[in-house]
């Protein structure tokens, strides 16, 4: 059970966290423009996937690891940091004439895989997830893993809202472009990616 004085501060938080800029959001756009809004859509419920499992194991104290272990950290921000360059990349070569084509990375399989991989290989989201929810957590109400489980349930159906709505932003904004800057805002995804792989490499916990 949880604490409804506690609840609504969460919400509100939660809204804002989830519609700050990160990989996840810049995923959900380069995606959806590229390759439509099926997509998008797949890569979300990856990240909704991510999301929950990232909570999952905060409620089960193994995300104490990262917090703990600077080894177990650095790796896996080095995981996270080589994937985001493999975004990055794959989006500028996207961009490359000789590879330029609008109906590239449609498959939805292969966006809710590259969503999830987003999410889950981001050692930030560990730690933000074990940083933020327990705030939100009154041991007087319950079990506290119970309690931590279902305020990332609330906070990843907020997350998956906000960037459904995005998901459609971006498809319907590729249509009215008709592809005429297509390549060029590939090669701006490219480059926020790669960028954001540099900062979380750079990283501390």
């Amino acid at each position: 059970m949880l604490d409804l004085n506690l609840l609504w501060p969460f919400i509100l938080t939660s809204l804002l966290v989830n519609i700050t800029p990160g990989p996840d959001i810049l995923f959900i756009i380069s995606r959806s423009m590229q390759a439509g809004l099926k997509a998008g859509l797949a890569g979300v419920i990856g990240i909704a996937i991510g999301a929950f499992l990232h909570s999952l194991l905060a409620a089960l104290g193994l995300s104490l690891l990262f917090a703990s272990s600077s080894t177990a950290f650095t790796i896996a921000k080095i995981i996270g940091a080589l994937y985001l360059c493999y975004l990055g990349i794959k989006s500028l070569r996207q961009a490359m004439p000789t590879h330029f084509s609008p109906s590239k990375n449609r498959n939805p399989a292969r966006s809710l895989l590259d969503g999830f991989l987003c999410n889950i290989t981001n050692p930030k989201v560990a730690l933000f997830m074990l940083a933020f929810l327990p705030q939100f957590v009154d041991t007087s109400k319950g079990n506290a893993g119970w309690q931590i489980i279902l305020l990332g349930v609330i906070f990843n159906i907020g997350g998956t809202i906000a960037n459904t709505a995005i998901a459609v932003f971006a498809s319907k904004a590729a249509r009215l472009l008709k592809g005429r800057f297509q390549r060029y805002l590939d090669r701006l995804c490219g480059c926020l990616f790669i960028g954001l792989a540099i900062k979380l490499i750079l990283a501390k916990r």
